[in-house]
This record gives structure tokens, sequence and C-alpha cells, in this order.
């Protein structure tokens, strides 16, 4: 793996990092499978895999499926191969997304005098993506205070299997249930190996290894199938945002309103417009896919004004408005910040196209816009055919009631959900680079 697949710059991780991204691959699934067929039935782990729905719509886009048909067949895959569950890491985005929202409006109140006093630093930054999150870290260190501190969905997924479900599932420990996250980015892989999300009482991370996207179609390639020859079958609803329509019994994913990078600006914009306003407004999608804006005014007055900025380009130009010495002070209350340009359906995992080569050989072709796009498309599909709140989420409102977020081990509590992120500033590496 080489820089250029992890970030877009080739020059934010260090070489430490590196081996620990290199050291994460599809090989290390099948030395977990192959360490539980050798063991006795009291030692062996129990295996999830974590599907994002990013990789889901990136196998629909190549292969002309649609993303409930590739989750069916990579759960038979998965399973087959001898994992034991398959989980959707869209259920887990609905506790970043509900989170988020309600950081967000505790740091606004405090800003404007009706809040905790301290909390309101503002703009809110996302910080679901990895690549961001590592350049702020290097390069701009006066930033970091206005990162979102909730975990993302990949850890927000790893906290719950390790706590709550291995308790449930009768687990000896956190440590008997092997995580791989599915996923985009190569960044993941970094994300997973931070030392915030490592359980020094168990020894065990949130995430013990994450593959990517391409990762699966290699794995596909060893094991002698395409994905069109595997069959579709039926998902469980653990930790999955699938129900079964009661009149044809066929089963149905569902979305949320927002971009494929988690929607992030749209569903905390809705939340603070009604939560402060008592208002409730619909945020439609802008035509450029780096870089738009929304703003919600009270009369004459601009009282929320959001951004989504993907790509290093449009991030400089965020930073840059956030410097303390910058009398415009940014302007912005939110801004959903991605590093991959058009946002994590185009992450250095996915999948490229097939095209020939001058000799007539199919080779893996890069991703053109249009590509892009339609994986971009059928990801939004999903919340076309079924939309629903995070909120409504049955699953998700009865595990806030388990109090689940904060669990409590060896009489430690451990948050599941935010992160007080020891971020890992370097002085040394002043990355001014312009794009």
């Amino acid at each position: 793996i080489s820089l250029n697949d992890c970030l877009a710059c080739s020059g934010c991780i260090t070489s430490a990092e590196s081996i620990l991204v290199a050291s994460q691959s599809h090989q290390d699934v099948y030395a977990a499978l192959a360490s539980n067929a050798s063991s006795p039935p009291d030692q062996r782990k129990t295996i999830v895999i974590t599907l994002s729905p990013q990789s889901r719509a990136s196998f629909a886009a190549k292969y002309n499926l649609s993303p409930l048909s590739v989750h069916q067949r990579l759960y038979g895959f998965f399973t087959k191969l001898g994992c034991d569950h398959v989980v959707d890491a869209s259920f887990a985005r609905d506790f970043s997304l509900i989170e988020s929202a309600r950081e967000f409006v505790r740091r606004y109140r405090s800003v404007n005098g009706n809040g905790i006093s301290g909390e309101g630093i503002m703009p809110m930054l996302a910080s679901a993506c990895p690549g961001w999150i590592c350049y702020a870290e290097k390069t701009h260190d006066y930033i970091l205070p206005n990162i979102s501190t909730t975990k993302s969905p990949q850890q927000i997924m790893g906290s719950l299997l390790k706590t709550h479900f291995a308790e449930k599932m009768g687990l000896a420990s956190p440590a008997s249930v092997y995580h791989v996250s599915v996923m985009p980015c190569y960044d993941k892989k970094l994300e997973a190996s931070r030392a915030d999300f490592y359980n020094d009482v168990y020894r065990t991370r949130d995430v013990d290894t994450v593959i990517t996207t391409g990762e699966v179609e290699r794995m596909l390639k060893e094991k002698g199938v395409s994905i069109h020859d595997l069959p579709e079958v039926p998902i469980p609803d653990l930790f999955t945002r699938i129900i079964t329509d009661p009149n044809t019994q066929q089963q149905q994913l569902t979305g949320t309103e927002g971009s494929s990078s988690g929607g992030y600006l749209s569903y905390i914009f809705r939340y603070a417009v009604r939560e402060l306003y008592a208002w409730s407004v619909v945020v439609k999608p802008g035509r450029n896919l780096d870089f738009s804006e929304v703003i919600f005014n009270v009369g004459n007055v601009e009282t929320l004004k959001f951004a989504k900025a993907y790509g290093f380009r449009n991030i400089q130009n965020l930073v840059r408005k956030a410097k303390p010495e910058d009398a415009s002070g940014g302007s912005h209350h939110f801004v959903e910040v991605m590093a991959c340009p058009s946002g994590c359906v185009n992450g250095g995992g996915q999948l490229k196209p097939d095209i020939f080569d001058a000799q007539g050989n199919v080779i893996e072709g890069p991703a053109s816009k249009e590509y892009v796009q339609g994986a971009e498309s059928i990801y939004q599909s999903v919340g076309k055919v079924l939309y629903m709140e995070p909120e409504v989420n049955a699953s998700v409102v009865h595990l806030y009631r388990t109090g689940w977020e904060v669990w409590t081990a060896n009489g430690r509590g451990i948050c599941c959900i935010r992160s007080i992120m020891k971020l890992q500033v370097d002085a040394s590496n002043g990355l001014n680079v312009k794009w």
C-alpha cells in the first residue's frame, strides 16, 4: 500500500503510521478464521463483519446490482467462510448522527450565552473522516478544539460489539469478539489503530482489522467466485438498518437523508433548526459534490450557516478562514469535512471500473466523474426507497434506554460514543502544501 492510496497529499502520515495501515489486510481475516477452526470451542472468537453502505454502493455500481442484493450476497459469502455475523455500519451511523447533532446544539447554545460556558467552540467540524483528522493534527493544531468529539460510525460499532453485544452474548470479555470493518478508504485502518480506541484492560481494539472494498473483491477472486455467483441470502436484523415488508415478505434496506459521507450536514442542520427554532426544514443537495452551503435565516438575520468541504483544496480554504487571527472567523457554524473529492463514495479503497487495455485484457481503470456520480446515485437510492430518521430507529431507541453508551466493567466506565481524543499534534511536520 502506498501513501497515494491513503491520502490525496501523500504526506499526512508518518512512516510508522504507514506500517499500521499496511499491517491490516484481508489476510488477517483468513488468519482469524483459521485460528477459530483449530481452537477448542471455548477459545474461539466471535467474528463480526461490519459492512459500510459506501462499500455496498461501490459493488452495486461496478456489478450492476442493488445495494440490498450486494449486502445479501456478501452476508452469505462471509458467513460461509466462517464469520458469525455481518452487521451494517449505517446502524452505528444513527448514533453518530444523533450525538453529533446534540453536541452541536450544546456548542451553539454556549456561544450564544444560554448553554454551559466553555462548550461553545465554533465552527464545529465533523470527525468521521480519519484522513481529515490526520491532516488537521499534523498541520493545523489551532483547529483541533473545533473537531467534534463524537466517534465515527466505524468506532461506535466497534464499541457496541465489544461491550453491549459481547455482554449480551455471554462472551468472556470484549476481546472475545474479533471485529472486521469493510470500509471505502485505507485511512480507516489508521483510525482503528489509534490509541484512543484501545481498551488496555482487555487488550483489545474496537476494530481489530479494517479491509477495503477492493480487498473484499480480492477475497472473492481468491476464492474463485464473482459476486454474481453468490446467492442472495436473507439478512438478520442484528445491528442492521433493514425491515421486512409484511405484505410481500421482501427485505428492504432503510436510508437517511444527506450525503454519501454520512449525511452529517443535512441531519445536524435539520436537528438544530428543530431544537433551536422549532421549525422543520428540508435540505436539498447542492449540485457541487465537493462544496456547498446551507443557510437558515430568521427574518433578515443569518442564524445558521453550514457547509460541506470535500478534498484538500476546499479543506485548506476552510482552515485558513478558521485561523484565530482571521477577522472573518470563518463564518460557518458547522462543516462536514471529508478528505476525498466527492466524499466517501470515492474513497481510495473503493472499486474501480474494469476497462480493456490495448491487447484486449481487462484491467482496472480510473474512476471517472460519471462513474463516481453513478455510485453516489446508487447510495442515495436506499433512502429514496425507504427513509427513516435515526431517532425513530426502534433498535437505536432501545439501546439508548439500556444506557449502553456508558459501559461499566471492572468498576471502570467506558464511553462508547464519545472520544476524548489524544490529538496527535506533530509540530515538526509543517505541511504547508498548496493545492
